[in-house]
């Protein structure tokens, strides 16, 4: 607070301030201590002038492929992912939640939930690939969709939609009628 009233509450005049004058001009600041409160400025400074961050708006299952394909089209094994959104259908975070084999991977109902709990998220997308070439959902696949949206729902978190994605096709729960 001293610091402060030193410039009159003006963070522009600290933040001009060098780390030899800080050390000066206030009793007990050595120089660790003005190197960090130099940096916390310019961190700042630098965050004040950085473009806020662009996220995805979600409209459609072809909006989810177009997010998903990159990063699940190539791998040999299933991944599976899932998008948070918020009430404007913008992509707060993309998960991982699990890295299986070749013809499945595991998921956990909680992992899913917590993950959309912390975010603050009212929408979760379900993404996952089949390294198989086939697209068609396992029933393993339909068993974690139904759970997911059951225990969502208690939540009042909405499952929006499952991505099966595969060789440049895609399943999408919600257009074929079975969320």
């Amino acid at each position: 607070m001293f610091i402060l009233n030193s410039v009159n509450n003006n963070l522009n005049a600290l933040g001009k301030l060098s780390v030899k004058e800080l050390m000066f001009k206030f009793k007990g600041i050595g120089k660790v201590k003005a190197i960090t409160i130099n940096a916390a400025l310019e961190l700042g400074k630098r965050r004040g002038n950085s473009d806020p961050v662009q996220r995805p708006v979600i409209h459609s299952s072809s909006d989810v492929y177009r997010i998903f394909y990159p990063l699940l089209c190539d791998l040999p094994h299933e991944e599976l992912w899932i998008a948070l959104t918020n009430r404007s259908s913008l992509v707060i975070e993309k998960v991982k939640i699990s890295q299986g084999g070749i013809s499945e991977t595991s998921a956990d109902l909680r992992i899913i939930l917590k993950a959309a709990i912390n975010a603050l998220a009212v929408g979760i997308i379900l993404c996952h690939n089949h390294p198989s070439g086939n697209p068609r959902p396992s029933r393993q696949d339909d068993l974690l969709t139904q759970h997911l949206r059951d225990a969502a729902r208690l939540l009042e978190i909405q499952l929006l939609d499952h991505i099966v994605l595969a060789d440049g096709s895609y399943y999408s729960y919600s257009d074929e009628g079975t969320l």
